[in-house]
């Protein structure tokens, strides 16, 4: 039994913040299912109701938070995803969490 799906989990930003760095130890370990959600939240292309626009900000604010986290050689298909992500796809709310992201995270790439 893995993960239930992040779409129908209902969590506040501080859970999920939490979630988050969970799933990026988790996934040096091995454990991928919800890392693999996470980064399935970042590779959505299709029209994205106002749920999903607030899962993804949410998301990337608290991959902002759980930077130090971030492996490189354990993380790449996030990174890839997060850094193939187009501005000009999304509204401001997103547009201003997937900068400050991209930004925390050239500055603070470290370990947990």
């Amino acid at each position: 039994m893995g993960v239930p799906d992040m779409d129908e989990l209902s969590f506040t930003d501080s859970q999920l913040h939490y979630y988050v760095k969970d799933a990026l130890k988790s996934a040096i370990q091995g454990d991928c299912d919800f890392y693999n959600q996470l980064v399935a939240v970042m590779h959505r292309k299709e029209r994205l109701s106002a749920a999903d626009v607030a899962l993804l900000v949410t998301c990337l604010k608290a991959l902002t938070g759980a930077v130090s986290c971030i492996d490189i050689s354990h993380h790449k298909s996030l990174l890839a995803a997060i850094l193939r992500m187009s501005l000009w796809d999304y509204g401001t709310d997103v547009m201003d969490a997937l900068t400050d992201a991209r930004c925390l995270g050239f500055i603070k790439w470290g370990t947990c």
